[in-house]
């Protein structure tokens, strides 16, 4: 038995009790980037179907994120009785660790990619002694997906593999999971006592404070504190010739205030329609700040209302909670960028992981527009700290917006800014571009079930696209 051969079956048949003996990690090319266990929730797959639904103790808590996965938190579920089916291999335990306020789970899927001068037939003879499913990915060149028995060794695996000299890059394909939160929608009544919009006549543009904010009362903004939007719109309203992909939950094409503006639905999950979830709004809330029709005497104005979209769904919500993985994140930027899109607006943060930077790449320095490129614009992070999230921090090394957040007060958002949303706040750092505004965004929304499909609480960074230069130097840090 050669010595490759028999390090890897070592690390199939790891225990979880010396994988806990370990420095937890995963490689971000040399960097190590820690992990913490986390021991609230379970992520796990069914080997045999119907498993959960026939016990109680799991049944009602246990939410399943797609392909026979599902998660829960330990505390809503019977934790005996899941220890007794994991040792009867009724259910396969996939791992969950920490990341900053990110949950990721493996589930023993690992991406490698070799050098260019190692042949299929030698990285696939490679993969064989850690895997039993091999399988090419098409959007990088002499890269695998390559599955592994054993969940619990997906990192020791993964990193084994990554400090190959043959290899350039290896890493978990985490799947990132979260509990959707429960929002408020926009009532009729909430719009009964503004004053008619001077411009446009839109019905609800007063409550776009973004766009022109004259506020008089100091105890709810500063007018001014806004985007300045009638000079820009003196120079252009965008043209239907810009192309620009939202890389979110999908959008809501029958939206009244975006139809015409939707060129194509794409999906990066199996048999998807490119089309939102049930509660999957955010992507149709970007929209909507980014081409929503003015002058119809209904809803919002988009910052650039004449350019349209093209929707790429990598995110989806099933059971209550929200999940994409590495795969769906890379293949939606790189479809992106194979379509043509001459921006991108992906309003997340996420693990800083190698496969998503070389997609990132693949968008602004190669893909259908060549040389031209495409923009990339990515926010800061909304954890209220000094440095900025992935991707966004990429902006130190390569042609990245990355944009924080202001609120009416002309203020960096922050967990102590007058806006009293002390739960969250804009990440900042020499890496930020520009703020623009991010609390309390009126903007468009699921038509069903919404009687009034449009959204006055979103907060964050979903207004990354409206991008403008700030008033002074202080607001960057």
């Amino acid at each position: 038995m050669d010595v490759g051969r028999y390090v890897a079956i070592l690390l199939l048949f790891i225990s979880p009790l010396a994988m806990r003996a370990q420095e937890t990690f995963y490689y971000y090319g040399k960097e190590k980037i820690p992990l913490q266990r986390d021991h609230e929730s379970e992520g796990f797959k069914e080997l045999t179907p119907g498993t959960v639904s026939k016990h109680s103790g799991l049944s009602g808590a246990a939410k399943e994120v797609g392909n026979g996965r599902f998660f829960a938190l330990r505390s809503e579920i019977d934790t005996g009785l899941f220890s007794r089916l994991t040792s009867r291999n009724l259910l396969q335990r996939y791992p969950i660790y920490r990341m900053d306020a990110q949950k990721l789970m493996v589930d023993g899927e690992i991406i490698v990619q070799f050098k260019a001068d190692v042949g299929a037939t030698r990285a696939k003879e490679v993969l064989a002694l850690f895997g039993h499913q091999i399988i090419p990915r098409g959007i990088e060149a002499n890269s695998y997906t390559v599955r592994i028995t054993n969940a619990e060794s997906t990192l020791a695996v993964a990193n084994t593999l990554n400090q190959r000299t043959d290899v350039v890059y290896s890493q978990p394909n985490f799947l990132h999971v979260a509990e959707q939160l429960p929002r408020p929608h926009l009532r009729p009544k909430l719009f009964a006592a503004l004053a008619a919009p001077v411009f446009p006549s839109d019905e609800y543009f007063p409550q776009q404070w973004g766009m022109e904010n004259k506020n008089s009362n100091a105890s709810q903004g500063n007018a001014g504190a806004d985007i300045k939007i009638k000079g820009a719109w003196n120079v252009t309203h965008g043209s239907a010739g810009i192309i620009v992909a939202i890389i979110d939950e999908g959008v809501d094409a029958s939206h009244q205030d975006l139809k015409g503006k939707i060129i194509e639905s794409v999906d990066t999950f199996e048999s998807g329609d490119g089309l939102p979830n049930p509660g999957d709004s955010h992507g149709t809330n970007c929209a909507g700040i980014i081409a929503a029709t003015p002058n119809n005497g209904i809803g919002i104005a988009g910052v650039a209302w004449a350019t349209r979209i093209l929707s790429i769904r990598v995110i989806r919500t099933t059971d209550g909670v929200s999940e994409y993985s590495t795969e769906t994140i890379s293949n939606g930027l790189r479809l992106a960028g194979e379509k043509g899109a001459h921006i991108i607006s992906m309003s997340m943060v996420m693990s800083p992981e190698i496969a998503i930077r070389n997609q990132i790449d693949y968008a602004l320095f190669s893909g259908a527009r060549g040389k031209k490129g495409t923009i990339v614009v990515f926010p800061s992070g909304d954890t209220g700290v000094s440095g900025v999230s992935f991707p966004c921090n990429l902006s130190s090394s390569r042609p990245i917006i990355c944009v924080g957040a202001s609120n009416e007060w002309d203020e960096v958002k922050s967990q102590t800014s007058k806006d009293n949303e002390n739960f969250w706040g804009s990440n900042t750092g020499k890496e930020v571009t520009v703020v623009a505004p991010g609390v309390h965004v009126c903007t468009t929304d699921l038509v069903v079930p919404n009687a009034v499909p449009y959204v006055s609480s979103r907060r964050g960074h979903s207004r990354v696209d409206p991008i403008e230069e700030p008033d002074d130097d202080s607001r960057r840090s």
